[in-house]
């Protein structure tokens, strides 16, 4: 029997324009966000590549398990397996299985070491909580690309809650190298620069970028301790009143270094306004802002700082510090041989106290007994 060629041309011509179709098809419907119609669009064709487009449709409507079989089935049928090894492992990733993509991605290194393959290995460990392993793979892409700014940052992030604060620098530095603008990485150095002391210079990079880029409140606060630290302390105060400005709860901790500054400015009235607001804003031990208190007042009010003192001691029985500026009010005061017993009594309590206060402390005892000797 004879078959008609136009007809079987025409018969190949529209199949092959319908199965075509179907792909395309499932394409604008992805467009317009119309997923499970893209779903059953892929759905008909009959070429391999339906399993990849059927994985980003999965992948759009939150289905990130039937995501990762298509993928499976898709990688089962191409040749060059290297961008559905990533695929596979950031689908896994993304629904928070990084322990089955780290074989993945494993492999993907294997066939092409970049500085981006090598960066997501590392993320992938990192999110595991193997922080050595991942420090290991971003060093590894950093050899391929010295100033790879995510790879610096992440080392930087790393090497920091190690605290190896002057190794993180220079990774981030690094990266911004390469990238000036990388606000993570801004972010990350004014904090390593105020660890390691580096405060001038701290003060200057959050001066130069904050008119470009919104600080957060960490960042804010570092500003303002920094601030207080080169002896600015006005603007410190201005700084600290701008976040509580824009926040609806009380901070007991930026109220305190408010305080702090108008204590350092000589501006007790204020000092204790401040220190004392921070107080009832504090739900655990208050010794500190006590201390302060006593500190700030004590060269125009001796005895109210007395009183502070004895609040710092109450809330911490051995606050050294509160007991030692308690000690040097009371032999200001006490007879000499009531100093005589509260220094025995001091160096009893504290026998590890800096070699300085003790010899104070010795030298006083040695002086009383030899002046009471001879009264």
């Amino acid at each position: 029997m004879k078959i008609n060629c136009s007809f079987l041309y025409l018969f190949y011509f529209f199949t092959c324009n319908f199965l075509l179709g179907q792909i395309e098809q499932g394409d604008a419907l992805m467009e317009s966000m119309q997923y499970d119609k893209a779903i059953q669009a892929y759905q008909k064709d009959r070429d391999s590549i339906r399993f990849l487009k059927l994985s980003y449709a999965y992948e759009r409507k939150e289905g990130l398990s039937n995501a990762i079989q298509n993928m499976h089935v898709y990688l089962e049928n191409v040749q060059s397996k290297l961008t559905s090894w990533i695929r596979i492992a950031k689908l896994y990733q993304k629904n928070n299985q990084s322990v089955l993509a780290i074989p993945y991605m494993e492999l993907a290194v294997k066939e092409n070491p970049t500085e981006f393959t090598w960066y997501e290995m590392g993320f992938l460990h990192e999110e595991n909580s193997n922080l050595l392993k991942a420090l290991d793979c971003y060093y590894q892409g950093i050899k391929l690309n010295t100033f790879h700014t995510l790879s610096n940052y992440r080392c930087g992030l790393i090497l920091s809650q190690m605290q190896k604060y002057d190794n993180a620098l220079i990774n981030v530095d690094n990266g911004l190298r390469n990238n000036s603008k990388h606000l993570p990485s801004l972010l990350l150095k004014i904090q390593l620069l105020y660890y390691t002391d580096k405060t001038k210079s701290c003060v200057e990079l959050i001066e130069s970028i904050q008119s470009e880029f919104s600080l957060n409140e960490k960042i804010k606060v570092i500003y303002a301790k920094a601030l207080t630290k080169l002896g600015n302390y006005e603007k410190s105060i201005q700084v600290y009143q701008e976040i509580l400005a824009k926040t609806s709860e009380e901070n007991p901790d930026i109220l305190l270094q408010t305080g702090l500054n108008y204590g350092f400015l000589n501006q007790t009235k204020q000092a204790e306004k401040w220190i004392l607001e921070s107080l009832q804003s504090r739900f655990y031990s208050k010794h500190v802002e006590y201390y302060y208190l006593g500190q700030f007042l004590q060269p125009t009010n001796a005895s109210k700082a007395k009183s502070y003192y004895e609040k710092a001691l109450i809330e911490k029985k051995d606050f050294f510090q509160a007991d030692y500026a308690l000690l040097l009010l009371q032999l200001e005061t006490k007879s000499k041989k009531d100093q005589l017993v509260l220094l025995e009594k001091f160096i009893s309590k504290y026998p590890e106290m800096s070699d300085e206060i003790k010899a104070y402390c010795q030298q006083k005892i040695k002086q009383l007994k030899t002046d009471i000797h001879f009264e």
